[in-house]
């Protein structure tokens, strides 16, 4: 079930302050009312993947990620940031739980977890790889995900306990709590809903001596379809 979220931003412009300026700036109004929104949509999104999903024929059966989609980046020894190893482990979460490999998978992370990758010679040399990762300093496509960066992302909140070498929940070591929270999904495992399209309005009102006032509103929502279709990922950035 999809609880549909709204969200709007408003701001008046002085004619006043146009003057001043020597150039409209509804343009760059707008650009960042869109910003804005676009962020609450990717909160949606994230949300609904790392938390609860609601089941059932009237919607109200509370479903969480099992531990079973959740791993601990690890190099076999410790917890560490994301690496080759764990992304491995993460494909092989997929292909245990029979998830067709023609599906397009995606892997949400921050730029700590990029400079990781990047810092790894499977990522960055061209004998590994076909993506000249070093070269354009971004990691885009490798090992059958499509990476998107994201500052969003949260950590965890208490001390995780995990196993070293297959970085499965539970276990003899443990991770503090501030360890970043990343994900990766199959791309039908998250369902994106929109009740209303973002819709932008620029008009004049009387009421506030005839200022312009730039209005941007949406309805959307998500939710986590299957969830053998997802895997968290918990990274230890420092």
């Amino acid at each position: 079930a999809v609880t549909l979220q709204d969200a709007d931003y408003g701001e008046l412009i002085d004619d006043l302050d146009k003057v001043r300026m020597l150039i409209d700036p509804q343009n760059a109004y707008i650009q960042t009312a869109v910003a804005f929104l676009n962020r609450k949509k990717d909160d949606i999104f994230i949300a609904a993947a790392l938390g609860n999903a609601m089941a059932g024929k009237k919607g109200d059966q509370v479903v969480a990620l099992p531990n079973s989609q959740k791993l601990v980046a690890t190099n076999g020894t410790t917890a560490t940031n994301l690496n080759v190893l764990t992304l491995t482990l993460v494909a092989k979460k997929f292909d245990d739980n029979d998830v067709d490999e023609e599906i397009m998978k995606y892997f949400a992370f921050t730029g700590s977890q990029k400079q990781a990758l990047l810092n790894t010679t499977e990522v960055t040399s061209q004998d590994f790889n076909s993506v000249k990762a070093l070269v354009e300093g971004k990691v885009d496509t490798f090992m059958g995900f499509k990476f998107i960066r994201t500052n969003r992302l949260p950590v965890t909140s208490g001390v995780t306990a995990y196993t070293p070498a297959t970085g499965e929940l539970g276990g003899g070591s443990n991770l503090a709590a501030g360890a970043r929270r990343c994900f990766a999904w199959a791309e039908d495992g998250m369902l994106s809903s929109i009740g209303l399209e973002q819709k932008t309005q620029i008009a004049q009102r009387a009421d506030k001596k005839f200022s312009t006032q730039i209005y941007v509103c949406h309805s959307v929502g998500a939710v986590r379809m299957e969830e053998e279709k997802i895997v968290e990922v918990i990274c230890k950035e420092s």
